[in-house]
């Protein structure tokens, strides 16, 4: 059984990064191939009890004992590698891709989303890291002219979906057991005959952005009337 280990935003109790990570798991089953994942986490216990796959500390001082014997790196999905948050994050990404090419260890890019990308030196850091990579797959078009544009080869980069499309449907990881918590109804609301749940968007503004707030609220109105009309 060949081991293969996982570098994402795991174990942070987000659930839109566990669903990554639940997808990319899927992934791995699907090509029924004799795998054994091993998953860098910022709580290693979160991740066994939700997905059920071994996992590590994904600290820097952690990562080379993961890597030890493994059959490849797997980084990502997610928008991993930009530095509108902080130089920092994509920093410690490129820190566990090298790690892995000097440990001889075959590093694949699984459904990554690029940038933003503001620095120079960073853009370049994560251009060299493509190119030394054995396969980049990057979720959206921009994403590869991103990458394509900082240098690395057209032919080199294909372009894939987010890793959450790999869930079957009806399937997400187990939010209880990550950390997030469910809400449940209202009990008044329960009585007066309401469906009971509610439909929350946390809205986020992107620095550099249009806010966007009419397009977001009328494509929520739509999905709105569709889910009534169902």
């Amino acid at each position: 059984m060949r081991k293969v280990v996982l570098s994402g935003y795991y174990g942070f109790a987000n659930l839109g990064d566990e669903a990554v990570l639940a997808g990319v798991l899927q992934a791995l089953r699907d090509t029924r191939l004799s795998v054994f994942p091993l998953v860098l986490s910022a709580d290693p216990d979160a991740t066994v009890r939700a997905h059920g796959v071994a996992a590590a500390p994904r600290g820097l001082a952690h990562v080379p004992r993961a890597l030890r014997g493994a059959a490849a790196l797997v980084s990502g999905g997610g928008s991993l590698l930009q530095d509108v948050t902080s130089f920092r994050s994509p920093l410690y990404y490129l820190a566990v891709l090298e790690m892995a090419r000097r440990a001889g260890v075959p590093v694949i890019w699984f459904a990554q989303g690029i940038g933003p990308l503001r620095r120079g030196w960073v853009r370049r850091l994560v251009a060299r890291a493509a190119r030394q990579a054995r396969l980049v797959v990057v979720r959206d078009e921009r994403s590869r002219q991103e990458l394509v544009r900082m240098g690395v080869p057209a032919q080199q980069v294909r372009v894939g979906a987010d890793a959450v499309w790999l869930l079957p449907a009806g399937e997400a990881p187990d939010v209880a057991a990550s950390g997030v918590a469910g809400a449940e109804p209202p009990a008044e609301e329960v009585a007066r005959g309401s469906p009971g749940w509610r439909l929350c968007v946390i809205w986020r503004r992107w620095p550099g952005r249009a806010a966007g707030d009419e397009e977001v609220g009328e494509a929520l109105g739509e999905a709105l009337r569709t889910w009534e009309q169902a």
